[in-house]
């Protein structure tokens, strides 16, 4: 059982590497399996009671996490807690809703492999974002956080929705930040939540005792719209009359 659930480890392993981007292939030799943490002896009597109780509490795990109709990457990204499990409602409606969907820290690393050809590093790259202020888009460990700590400084363009209100004189003023010889990398697009329900749009936020809208710009600008006729630019409403109109 051993043996066989180590081989499943291998090809799992190897898929999910493939899917990151091929980052863990530089540590191990060509053509050979990845190195994995070996299983203690089943013959030790010792360690019997917990070896055995670890593989019930890994099998339970395994029951509620992997779901066979679904790839390699949501599952493993599921078991390892970084998305949810493929029985969630969560779960559900994000695949359903947006196909393909993938954790952050999958995001960052394709970013980094597909990069890598054309040369760009840390060292040699200014990185600017184009994303909702929310302040649930800047937790530690989202997408745009991991992508900062990698990058490293980042030249913030977005504002409410996403879009890049600092238009073309920020981006003039961003491009001349940029390495000798270096390169620009932006990460932007608006964002949506999916509740612990699996409703879409929804976000229950830390301290308070019911969920509220996220993105709760574009949602707003998508009702008045529904509404009726989009009411006259407010000057003091710019970013919002902006979504509205488009």
């Amino acid at each position: 059982r051993v043996a066989e659930f180590h081989f499943h480890c291998q090809q799992v392993a190897e898929s999910f590497s493939a899917a990151m981007g091929g980052g863990a292939s530089a540590e191990r030799g060509a053509g050979s399996a990845p190195v994995l943490p070996q299983a203690p002896a089943a013959a030790e009597s010792a360690n019997k009671l917990t070896f055995d109780r670890c593989w019930e509490e890994l099998d339970g795990k395994m029951g509620n996490d992997f779901d066979a109709g679904i790839g390699p990457v949501q599952s493993v990204s599921a078991w390892l807690g970084v998305a949810p499990p493929a029985n969630h409602p969560t779960y559900k409606s994000l695949h359903s809703n947006f196909p393909g969907s993938l954790p952050g820290q999958v995001v960052l690393r394709r970013c980094i492999a597909a990069t890598r050809q054309y040369g760009l590093t840390p060292e040699n790259t200014i990185y600017g974002q184009s994303t909702c202020p929310d302040e649930i888009n800047n937790e530690a460990g989202d997408l745009a956080s991991i992508m900062q700590e990698h990058w490293g400084e980042c030249f913030p363009m977005g504002g409410i929705g996403g879009a890049p209100y600092v238009g073309q004189t920020g981006f003039m003023a961003f491009s001349h930040h940029v390495p000798e010889d270096g390169h620009v990398l932006v990460l932007f697009g608006p964002h949506v939540a999916i509740s612990a329900t699996g409703e879409i749009g929804k976000y229950k936020r830390i301290g308070q005792a019911k969920e509220s809208t996220a993105c709760g710009a574009v949602l707003a600008a998508y009702n008045a719209c529904c509404a009726g006729p989009v009411e006259a630019d407010d000057p003091l409403d710019m970013q919002q009359n902006w979504l509205k109109q488009k």
